[in-house]
């Protein structure tokens, strides 16, 4: 069986209204690059090209990988309630521009606090970014495509507002509690009979 990642929803969890929040996008930077930051930053250009009065905020635990432009403000470090607060709960637009992800807890930590996800369809994202239902998806290296998505949830607020209540519903289930109990449960079944996981899978 399958036992599901988690996040903290007490700490990660709506505090301004999605219909109440600044025109801002967020984007996390990396220097790996199976994390997209160049793409990231082409879409959030293209963005700010459309959308002029558009804020970008970005994070990181390390600066950015190359330097930012001006109009760009970067959390370095931040304190897990600055994220939440000036970070998650203050944009509209999450953009996710991995190539890869094993699953993106920054992703779901901002999908719970109410910003709409524009990912790339990078693997991990499809245990919760169902395209035009919790998230508008674009394929890997897409950035146009990221900026599109972007722009359209900025310029439409009845959608976005709609993507990102779909989003905070769906993540519920990334619970750390829920997972231990389902963790809990597959090995008591183990310890029940073992004897019926000793074949091979499939």
């Amino acid at each position: 069986g399958v036992v599901p990642m988690g996040i903290e929803h007490a700490r990660y969890r709506f505090l301004v209204p999605v219909g109440e929040r600044p025109r801002q996008v967020a984007v996390l930077p990396s220097a790996l690059p199976a994390k997209g930051w160049e793409v990231g930053m082409e879409a959030v250009r293209e963005i700010r090209r459309q959308v002029p009065d558009v804020h970008v905020v970005a994070f990181g635990t390390a600066p950015p990988p190359a330097p930012v432009p001006d109009w760009l403000e970067f959390f370095l470090d931040p304190a897990p309630e600055v994220l939440v607060e000036a970070v998650y709960n203050r944009s509209q637009v999450f953009i996710q521009p991995s190539d890869c992800e094993g699953f993106g807890f920054t992703a779901v930590e901002a999908m719970a606090c109410g910003a709409a996800l524009v990912p790339t369809d990078n693997g991990g994202s499809a245990d919760y970014a169902v395209h035009e239902e919790t998230a508008l998806v674009a394929p890997p290296r897409d950035a146009p495509g990221l900026a599109r998505h972007a722009v359209s949830l900025l310029r439409d607020d009845e959608r976005r507002l709609r993507i990102a209540s779909a989003g905070e519903r769906a993540v519920r289930r990334f619970d750390w509690d829920l997972g231990a109990e389902l963790l809990e449960g597959h090995l008591q079944r183990y310890l029940d009979d073992p004897a019926a996981y000793q074949q091979p899978p499939g």
